[in-house]
């Protein structure tokens, strides 16, 4: 009945537009093509519903999965596409056996461009995601309709509608604010989607002229009946097409592979990896198979709507199992993009009704191969199979990939002496969900190991099912700062080396027997002997005050600074280019708690920042004092000065906050400027022990109490009066001058204090920072700030009640005694710098420079300090109030 209802030719083949739908009749006929039953109904539509299904769930796997290898090994992305192409070498093969003769018709020169199109739209695809969340590789790809439409104007002179350029626009307006606002992918990243949205629709236009030229050379029957379907030629010609790109992704990958010799990024099993190689390479041919399914039962504006629908869908699931999270600025512009995408798709539709009265039904669809009979048992139970496999492996194998294993981990008492401490540990962790999907601080990281290592210790263990974590479990095991340096750094805090020891000689040596590096694993580091043979960054750990764990353990450089190592998770701004900025700091008055800057941004930037510090053209980087204004554009640790800072909420959005100096400050900061990086708490004059440790000190050296004064409490009375104080031979007394821009110098004259009081910040925050008990003294209002500050400071560090003071503004002499009686219930306990560490946006080694690079700058700027960072010495406060 529908045959007889076409009454048009067939439509000229290679036009997608002019492909019909065989559910569709004429516009206007009373004839209708219903069924009669909802047993028929469920019969017609079952075939499309199955095919939508695997369609929309392999786009989603396909992106997941290669999402997962490139986090991994973005290396590996030429294997991805050669892997995503061979099953059409398979249906090649296919061909070959059952009708060869169809094979003659594509070897033609014009498959080679079509194969190059077709392998570097996939590369570049897949590229896209090393920089780039799957959400916005979907968003940009939106396009790819625009750029049809462009191709179309350029080369066939094809005119279009108002309302298509305005949803066009829209499309345009969604791609460009999500491309504004989301600052968590790369250029690069950018690039090669767009390289892809390109030579993907060149491949399509390339595709329609081949499809075109292969239907009007066919002169044998099988050609002619294959051919005259464009669904069928469509097939082929995507089959063929792979099977040529196989041997253009082989070569690409036969060029790069060689080429790279970077390390996998986070560990994975070989077994991990090449499941996801697999799955993101089936399932990429897998949706297209299907895609040309739903295209031969519906028309191209509804598969086209239901394409921007399947973007939805990735966004969704990239979403729920990759935990992509965007701003209210991003989520907008992906909202407005579909939209457009939507309008765009319905509006081609509403211009096909509108345009043909009639639809055609190609006489082959009626006879032997018709699209349109019901299914048979066995076609619909190999159907209904693949789609519950794609659902259910889907939800499990990327739960499994995302924090959600089904393998099996339990606990277990007794039997730990068995297995080796460092298997027992990953098994322990894994059961964190959190830890296992990467979002965690260092804080957190060491917290589990703790607790891990403190459970092995008790002989509560753990057993898997799972060979995961047998060699090679971890790739980067005894990688700095990995598994097996935060173990043995756990093992010596809670006292466990003698078990350990044991443990790695008679467990884990045989564990690890296969493994190249069993050597560096089992071999128990020095310390575990003697806390004296402890790197001096970690030093405080046992003494109290800032320290950095053993892996950060850096070189000496002379005068008595050093210099650690670097980041191992280093971060960057996006504000920064090319790493220059302008450093920020109140330079009116010498105050060290400004000049402070100097010596830490230099050191670690690898750059004497005093020639840029007055150049404007640069964003201008906030890191130590109470300077965080809203002129600020990279924040790294400063603080705001007072509740009643303006910030300005536009500039402020801008920012970009890598930490803060402790909770009062964050609060005054809005959810957009902290959202783009993980934000921690701490001021960088807590890494003053870690460029400057504290010399060792002589009987000579101790002070019972140090006084260190604001500058702008200098000259007042009870400063003076101190200068003629009787000698007190129960307490000895030191006056500190934190006016100056000294850094050595002042912790020379600082060494030995056993108390601080101190009205500066820093005076506190650099006796923190060494361990020294320190107490607020408030001398006169002078000092801006209040409480604000010192309050942010200490809750920073997580120790609110350690913050003392005593309000002195009225007296005429400091009561020591009292204030040591308060300040000796006082422990500093040992504060670890290594999340404000890695925090660091402008760390030489993290932008590229190597250790001995950056190593030789540091020892060329202390070497000639006075040279490069011209200063006035260091004034001892009692001479300096003696002069004036």
């Amino acid at each position: 009945k529908m045959c007889k209802l076409s009454s048009r030719a067939l439509p000229p083949p290679g036009d997608d537009e002019s492909i019909t739908s065989p559910l569709k009749v004429a516009a206007g006929s009373s004839t209708m093509v219903s069924p009669s039953t909802f047993r028929s109904t469920i019969i017609r539509i079952w075939p499309l519903v199955a095919l939508v299904i695997v369609w929309w769930g392999a786009s989603a796997w396909n992106m997941i999965a290669a999402k997962q290898v490139v986090i991994h090994d973005p290396s590996a992305v030429p294997l991805m596409a050669l892997i995503s192409n061979l099953p059409g070498a398979l249906g090649w093969c296919a061909i070959w056996f059952r009708d060869r003769t169809l094979l003659k018709y594509t070897m033609s020169r014009s498959i080679i461009p079509l194969a190059m199109m077709h392998s570097i739209g996939l590369y570049a695809s897949y590229m896209g995601l090393v920089g780039a969340k799957v959400s916005l590789v979907q968003v940009v790809k939106a396009i790819e309709p625009l750029i049809a439409m462009a191709l179309s104007v350029l080369f066939l002179g094809q005119a279009f509608s108002l309302p298509s350029i305005l949803a066009a626009v829209t499309v345009v307006f969604g791609v460009s604010l999500v491309c504004v606002t989301d600052t968590t992918y790369s250029w690069t990243a950018l690039m090669w989607v767009l390289v892809s949205c390109i030579s993907t629709q060149t491949r399509n236009q390339l595709m329609k002229r081949t499809q075109k030229q292969l239907q009007e050379g066919a002169d044998s029957v099988s050609a002619k009946k294959v051919f005259s379907s464009p669904i069928s030629t469509g097939i082929l010609m995507f089959v063929i097409t792979s099977t040529y790109a196989v041997l253009v992704t082989g070569t690409m990958m036969l060029v790069t592979i060689p080429l790279s010799n970077q390390q996998l990024t986070n560990p994975i099993t070989v077994e991990g990896l090449l499941t996801s190689l697999l799955l993101a390479g089936g399932m990429h041919f897998s949706y297209n198979l299907a895609s040309f399914g739903v295209l031969s039962l519906t028309s191209p504006a509804t598969h086209s709507l239901a394409n921007t629908t399947k973007r939805a869908i990735v966004i969704g699931f990239s979403a729920l199992f990759l935990k992509e999270t965007w701003n209210w600025a991003t989520t907008t512009g992906i909202a407005i993009t579909l939209l457009g995408s939507m309008c765009y798709a319905k509006l081609k539709m509403s211009e096909k009704k509108n345009t043909q009265q009639n639809i055609s039904i190609p006489s082959q669809w009626c006879k032997g191969s018709s699209l349109l009979r019901p299914l048979t048992g066995r076609e619909g139970i190999l159907l209904s199979i693949l789609v519950l496999v794609t659902c259910a492996d889907f939800w499990n194998d990327f739960g499994e990939v995302n924090g959600m294993r089904r393998s099996t981990i339990v606990a277990k008492s007794g039997g730990c002496e068995k297995t080796c401490l460092y298997y027992q540990v990953s098994l322990c962790l894994e059961t964190d969900k959190r830890i296992h999907q990467g979002d965690f601080s260092f804080a957190e990281l060491d917290a589990n190991v703790d607790s891990c290592v403190q459970a092995w210790g008790q002989g509560k263990c753990y057993e898997s099912n799972d060979d995961q974590f047998k060699p090679p479990f971890l790739a980067n095991l005894a990688r700095r700062g990995e598994l097996k340096d935060r173990v043995d750094w756990s093992v010596y805090r809670q006292g466990l080396a003698e078990s350990a020891m044991s443990n790695l000689q008679y467990v884990c040596k045989p564990h690890f027997q296969n493994y190249q590096d069993v050597e560096s694993i089992i071999q128990p580091p020095n310390w575990w002997d003697s806390s004296a043979s402890l790197p001096s960054v970690s030093l405080n750990s046992n003494l109290g005050g800032s320290y950095l764990p053993p892996w950060y353990e850096g070189q000496d450089l002379p005068n008595g600074y050093a210099l650690p190592q670097g980041p191992i998770s280093g971060v960057t701004a996006a504000t920064l280019k090319a790493g220059e900025f302008r450093p920020y700091m109140y330079s009116n008055t010498p105050n060290l708690g400004d000049c402070y800057n100097v010596y830490l941004l230099s050191l670690t930037a690898g750059k004497n920042l005093m020639n840029i510090i007055r150049r404007r053209s640069d964003p201008k980087f906030c890191a130590t004092g109470s300077i965080l204004t809203g002129t600020c554009d990279v924040v790294w640790g400063s603080g705001v000065i007072t509740p009643q800072t303006k910030l300005g909420k536009a500039r402020m959005n801008a920012m970009e906050v890598f930490a803060v100096r402790g909770p009062h400050t964050l609060e005054m900061l809005s959810t957009e400027a902290v959202s783009k990086h993980r934000t921690v708490f701490g001021d960088p004059g807590l890494l003053a022990p870690l460029i400057y440790p504290m010399p060792s000190e002589g009987e000579e050296d101790v002070a019972d109490v140090c006084v260190i004064p604001h500058y702008v409490d200098q000259d007042l009375p009870i400063i003076r009066n101190l200068l003629n104080r009787i000698p007190d031979e129960s307490i000895t007394i030191r006056l500190l001058n934190i006016k100056t821009c000294s850094l050595d110098e002042y912790f020379q004259d600082m060494k030995g204090c056993k108390t601080i009081l101190s009205s500066s910040l820093h005076g506190i925050i650099f006796g923190i920072a060494h361990g020294i008990p320190s107490m607020r003294i408030l001398l006169s209002s002078n000092v801006a700030g209040g409480h604000f500050k010192f309050e942010d400071f200490f809750g920073g560090i997580g120790h609110p009640e350690l913050y003392m003071y005593e309000d002195l503004s009225n007296a005429d002499e400091i009561p020591f005694t009292d204030l040591l009686n308060r300040v000796s219930s006082m422990t500093i306990p040992a504060l670890n710098m290594e999340d404000l560490w890695n925090s660091n946006p402008i760390h030489a080694e993290t932008l590229g420079a190597t250790r001995e690079d950056h190593l030789g700058f540091a020892q060329d700027f202390i070497g000639n300090l006075h040279d490069m960072y011209p200063h006035e010495p260091y004034v001892k406060l009692p001479e300096l109030l003696a002069q004036t």
